[in-house]
């Protein structure tokens, strides 16, 4: 679960959501975070991958959770 104090507003995480978390501690692009997806998932597609880390960090964003760079 994440929570963000100043916005008052939480996220509940799935186990995939909580390994990708964690590889946010350093920058990191969602290509990057769909081949740790896929290859920690051997039925799921890059491709299924990349769609779900996108709307994973979409969803981070609505809520405060994470800022793009770059």
């Amino acid at each position: 679960m994440l929570f963000h104090r100043d916005r008052h507003t939480t996220v509940i995480l799935n186990p995939a959501g909580s390994s990708l978390w964690r590889l946010l501690k350093t920058p990191c692009t969602c290509s990057a975070l769909a081949d740790t997806l896929a290859a920690s998932h051997p039925d799921l597609s890059y491709d299924k991958a990349l769609g779900d880390v996108s709307a994973f960090i979409e969803s981070l964003m609505v809520h405060g959770m994470v800022e793009l760079w770059g």
